[in-house]
């Protein structure tokens, strides 16, 4: 066993050290391979767990009317067509089948759909958080605001900010580019930092700062929600056992509870994956003009295919 991990680590630190034009191919052999079997996998694990959000959120006639179920849904959908245009599509450009990297129709398209759907699925669950922080809110106006005409004016309205934002890749993207992001790509550096720049705000910085603040807020409000009812409770408990009644009710209270948990869940694990392709964003952004060895565009091009897959365990 030691012998095998100290030959796998000689292996690899001779790929690294070393600029030959044979290592320079395997580092290339195992990008392609993390980019298809990569994809293969994430796709059969996520598009299956996205399905199924998006089937409960639909048949629960409970879950239909509360609007944080309707944010959900939306994300879920979101997520559907981000891993079903995403993820095969990378899969078979791993064996030279790839429309967008050849025509440039599919190209823009394709860039449009699979950024705007990956940036609403991230801003719909950074709008959960906020619906969650109203929910939780122990003043009765900051409830109201949390209502379905309210929900559904902020989906129109992301849907449309992200149309415009995104409209502008039907003139800045096209295919058979010779870039690092692949042949479907920016078609001059504006357009590359443009893309970059409006990709970072939408997918990453705004959702994920959103989602820590208000998830910190709905914590804090949980919290003192629950010290002030501590008392409330005792009283109802001894009033119930002198009275011999019992208490009921909860059923709505457990779904809101269930709600905000599944929140919670989705912002740590979308901070965590988004983090990363923000700054692998940024430091591609940069050193985009600047002279790589064949060794360290192989490295990168690893690193590439791994962000670029975070980005869709997050949204899975």
């Amino acid at each position: 066993m030691r012998f095998t991990q100290n030959s796998l680590s000689f292996y690899f630190s001779s790929l690294l050290l070393t600029n030959d034009v044979s290592n320079v191919a395997q580092l290339y052999s195992i990008a392609t391979n993390v980019n298809r079997y990569g994809s293969l996998i994430i796709f059969l694990f996520g598009s299956v767990g996205a399905i199924l959000n998006v089937i409960i959120f639909c048949i629960d006639r409970e879950l239909k009317q509360n609007p944080c179920s309707r944010l959900f849904l939306s994300s879920s959908i979101a997520a559907c067509i981000a891993l079903f245009l995403g993820l095969p599509t990378r899969f078979f450009s791993s064996f030279g089948l790839d429309l967008t990297a050849r025509y440039d129709i599919p190209c823009k398209f394709y860039m449009i759909t699979l950024l705007g759907s990956l940036s609403s699925s991230a801003l719909f669950i950074a709008l959960v958080s906020i619906e969650r922080w109203l929910n939780s809110c122990i003043e009765a106006n900051y409830r109201i605001i949390s209502s379905m005409k309210n929900v559904n004016r902020a989906i129109i309205t992301i849907v449309t900010i992200l149309i415009l934002c995104y409209g502008q890749m039907l003139y800045c993207h096209a295919a058979n580019q010779k870039s690092s992001r692949g042949a479907c790509a920016g078609i001059n550096i504006v357009c590359l930092y443009l893309n970059d720049f409006i990709h970072l705000i939408l997918f990453v910085i705004i959702p994920v700062s959103i989602m820590i603040i208000y998830g910190l807020l709905t914590l804090r409000n949980i919290k003192q929600t629950h010290h002030r009812i501590a008392n409330i409770n005792r009283n109802q408990i001894n009033n119930n056992v002198r009275g011999g009644g019992g208490g009921g009710g909860g059923g709505p209270q457990r779904q809101q509870s269930t709600l905000t948990a599944l929140m919670l869940i989705q912002v740590c694990l979308i901070t965590i994956c988004n983090l990363p392709v923000g700054i692998h964003k940024i430091y591609s952004t940069i050193t985009e003009n600047t002279y790589k060895s064949p060794k360290q565009r192989g490295i990168e091009t690893i690193i590439f295919q791994l962000v670029y897959l975070l980005t869709f365990v997050g949204i899975a």
